[in-house]
């Protein structure tokens, strides 16, 4: 259990949004203490009511006014976490971590401006005098703040700032600035939403994290907060109800049958048009929290105020991936919800927030894009990007701070296999084709766009598409001249050694070189313990899956030629032979298994022909119709079935070893890699089994950090190299030198390894 504020939760509180959206009734102080002790426990329910109780004086300690939970609750929860430095906002050092984890429950403007609320003091003055001195510092382009890490901000001065080197453009838009587009433009965002509802994993987020499941309640809540805003601007301002509501009950029903629209930011006509989204909504907060102060029995201002933050929560929730959304499948419906479509179809604004607010962040930017199917499509997605960057570069050269330098890397998308045609993936094939043609022929036009193409790779879930069928476009795009290759491989599997299988099966199909990278590979880090604690003694699994994987093992060690291992092949060998009695008609020895998996990096294809050996006839039953039914059907297998604990490690560093000897790099993904994998906290994280066997004389590939998602993870590269020095010496009890020591070998890995 916990001992943290159950008021990270505040936001979170499904039951209160649904009291005053579909009920219309005011929710008092104790309604909101009971559901977030019933949200606590439904997290931890193993732990007696007891602790809960006490967990909850705590939290609200001095809060005995709704309006308390602002002016005294939200203010002691943003002094735990952050501290004010030469007028900036940073995250405490030893609670970086720990912070990243709340920022899916609150998105950091709320919190940031109650620190800055208790530092300055009420507003007065000249509101763009205020914003100046006290908002600017912390909020110009991002709202997401960093740690004071003195070691840190030294190393980020001396290289200008660091290299992303996995990071997708879209999916890149934090919380507060999205806020800002939905209240401004509901009726497109709702359009959006409703379009991407036609998704069942989307309709299942929505079940799973809100109370809502009809795309048009957001319609509703999003023009409901648009109201709210309005009022609560006049009302703490000038004290005026401008809809004459009376009560507050009234208030509620009025919000909700009001046709009004308050699109436009209330601050945009006090401080002008160029002012940012977060300065105008971080100065909302401030006459908010100086109103309650100053009323703080005036329940209506504290529920409306209350009930605009509960639909920021819901927006939060669905933007930001929750810390017990595990697995790349919930990840992936962040990223198909459309959430964030509207608000990403620029980029200036992005590149800006990437770059921190003293625009000094970032040193290079390797921006991940899906390439088009036509010439004109990719030089009209690569123009967008580039006119983005170089507004950034704009921005910096007015400053006088290093230009960012920015390359593009074309990633094909992963997608489910809808099972027609005469081969695996057919229609996903002739999708491939087309898209490496119309690069290919991008890059033959010797056009301005094609430089900024530098690199090539491949996203989105494994349980869709294995590395075979992206293998023919690899190799034909390295053929036409692309240099540099990366693949996302080992994040989220179903057994480790499913993991393993996906890195090496990309490193051998896709031709992978020296220099070229994998994206993630976290099975060949994750602690075995913590991954089996997850899913249990047993695990379904479909039965072709398995045996690729024992294929893929024994394979493995008899290459490698471990002694250690080596003893398992004869319990391999029998275990491969019975699954494959399951799916192939005819019996075949192992060898001629393994030959046939080898060969699936080639052209199915090249199976149409008459005369096929033994391996090719393999392939071809793999992909015919009989073939892929009976190995689809579940099995049930136990997680320690042939290989334990200590082998399954030995695999992991078996395949770090031939990474090592490929001179293939590994990019690591810090805040993504703990949210997604098998972890519960950063303390888990698995790059440090990478340092610490490194340490132990094991062969370890070079390193690179990225930031993967900014927005879904609420992050940017500074910060997750923030982490890394975190987890090492405030978790691991390395020595600042030792952590730099480590860090500095990372950040130098980036320069070399990066894509240009």
């Amino acid at each position: 259990m916990k001992s943290e504020s159950y008021l990270r939760f505040l936001l979170s509180d499904n039951c209160s949004l649904s009291k005053y959206y579909r009920e219309r009734k005011a929710v008092k102080l104790q309604d909101i203490k009971r559901s977030i002790l019933l949200k606590v426990r439904e997290r931890e329910y193993y732990v007696p009511d007891h602790y809960y109780r006490l967990g909850t004086e705590y939290s609200f300690s001095g809060v005995d006014e709704l309006s308390e939970l602002f002016t005294i609750g939200l203010p002691k929860l943003a002094d735990e976490y952050l501290e004010i430095r030469g007028g900036q906002v940073f995250v405490k050092g030893e609670k970086m971590n720990e912070w990243q984890l709340l920022l899916p429950h609150i998105p950091p403007l709320l919190l940031v401006t109650m620190k800055i609320w208790k530092k300055s003091g009420p507003l007065v003055g000249e509101l763009a005098d205020f914003a100046c001195r006290y908002l600017f510092p912390s909020l110009r382009n991002t709202a997401i703040p960093s740690a004071y890490l003195p070691e840190m901000e030294t190393l980020r001065e001396e290289n200008h700032g660091f290299d992303d080197l996995h990071i997708h453009l879209n999916g890149a838009v934090e919380t507060d600035l999205a806020w800002h587009d939905f209240l401004r433009y509901p009726e497109v965002i709702y359009r959006e939403i409703h379009k991407a509802c036609g998704n069942d994993k989307v309709k299942e987020q929505l079940e799973q994290l809100t109370d809502i499941s009809d795309p048009i309640d957001f319609l509703n809540l999003f023009c409901i907060a648009g109201r709210i805003r309005e009022w609560l601007f006049n009302k703490a301002f000038s004290g005026v109800d401008i809809f004459q509501a009376g009560s507050f009950e009234k208030l509620l029903s009025g919000l909700f049958e009001r046709r009004d629209g308050f699109k436009e930011h209330p601050f945009k006509s006090v401080i002008g048009d160029s002012a940012s989204p977060l300065i105008m909504e971080s100065l909302l907060y401030v006459k908010i929290l100086d109103y309650l102060a100053e009323h703080p029995h005036d329940d209506a201002v504290a529920g409306a105020f209350h009930y605009y933050l509960l639909i920021l929560g819901v927006c939060n929730r669905l933007l930001v991936q929750q810390n017990d959304a595990f697995g790349f499948e919930q990840f992936q419906k962040y990223t198909s919800n459309n959430f964030r479509e509207f608000s990403e179809q620029t980029y200036p604004q992005r590149f800006k927030q990437l770059a921190g607010n003293d625009l000094q962040n970032i040193r290079h930017i390797e921006g991940r894009f899906s390439p088009k199917t036509s010439v004109s499509d990719n030089t009209a997605i690569i123009n967008k990007i580039v006119e983005g960057y170089n507004r950034l570069n704009e921005s910096q050269t007015i400053v006088d701070v290093p230009l960012t330098s920015l390359s593009l890397v074309a990633h094909f998308i992963k997608k489910r296999e809808n099972h027609s045609g005469d081969v695996r993936f057919s229609e996903l094939r002739r999708d491939l084709d087309a898209r490496t043609d119309a690069l290919i022929a991008l890059m033959n036009t010797g056009s301005s766009w094609a430089k900024w193409v530098a690199g090539v790779d491949a996203a989105a879930s494994e349980f869709d598409t294995p590395p075979e069928v992206f293998a023919p476009s690899f190799r034909k795009l390295r053929e036409y001249g692309l240099r540099h290759f990366t693949y996302h491989a080992g994040e989220d599997f179903f057994h480790v050694l499913s993991g393993l299988r996906a890195i090496y099966e990309a490193i051998v199909f896709l031709g992978m070189q020296a220099g070229d990278r994998i994206g993630h590979a976290t099975a060949a880090g994750v602690d075995v313990r913590l991954w089996k604690q997850n899913v249990g003694e047993n695990l379904w699994m479909r039965i072709e899956d398995y045996l690729d994987d024992l294929v893929f093992a024994y394979h493995l060690i008899a290459v490698m030629k471990d002694r250690e291992l080596e003893p398992f092949l004869t319990k391999v060998a029998l275990r491969i032979e019975e699954l494959a009695s399951e799916i192939y008609p005819v019996r075949y020895r192992v060898i001629e298994l393994i030959e046939a998996w080898l060969k699936r990096k080639d052209s199915p294809e090249s199976l149409k022909r008459e005369t096929l050996s033994v391996a090719e006839q393999i392939c071809l039953f793999y992909h015919s119709e009989e073939g892929r039914k009976r190995g689809k059907k579940i099995c049930v297998i136990d997680a320690y079935e042939i290989f334990g604990e200590k082998e399954l490690e030995c695999l992991q560093k078996l395949i770090l070893k031939v990474m090592h000897q490929k001179q293939i790099v590994i990019e690591t993904l810090p805040t993504s890699n703990v949210i997604i994998g098998h972890h519960h906290g950063f303390s888990t994280y698995h790059l440090y089994n990478w340092y610490k066997w490194s340490k132990e004389g094991a062969m370890i590939p070079s390193i690179v950090v990225g930031t993967d998602d900014a927005g879904i993870f609420a992050t940017n590269i500074y910060n997750e190299y923030c982490h890394i020095y975190c987890m090492l010496v405030f978790d691991k009890g390395l020595s600042p030198y030792e952590a730099m020591e480590y860090i500095e070998r990372l950040v130098h890995n980036s320069k070399v390894y990066l894509f240009r």
